[in-house]
């Protein structure tokens, strides 16, 4: 009899031991899940912010050159003496 209580005893143990290491196991699942979410999202704006550097470098890139061609075109109309 004792001996069946002692089994009983164990396994209820053993069960209780489980639990626990089970709601351990799940509270760092959690909490790794939630640092992975956390670096995906900074990820995400920091590829989020260099997309709109390179499209705000594209724009002045293009102003730039704008700005260059239409000095050139007004050099070259006044250095050949087209305004008469």
């Amino acid at each position: 009899m004792a001996l069946l209580e002692l089994l009983a005893a164990a396994a209820g143990a053993r069960v209780i031991a489980a639990d626990v290491l089970h709601r351990i196991a799940h509270r760092r699942l959690r909490f790794v899940v939630m640092m992975l979410a956390v670096r995906a999202m900074n990820v995400t704006r920091a590829i989020l912010i260099m997309n709109v550097a390179v499209v705000v470098a594209m724009i002045v890139a293009v102003i730039v050159i704008v700005i260059v061609l239409a000095v050139r075109a007004v050099d070259v109309g006044l250095s050949h003496n087209a305004i008469p």
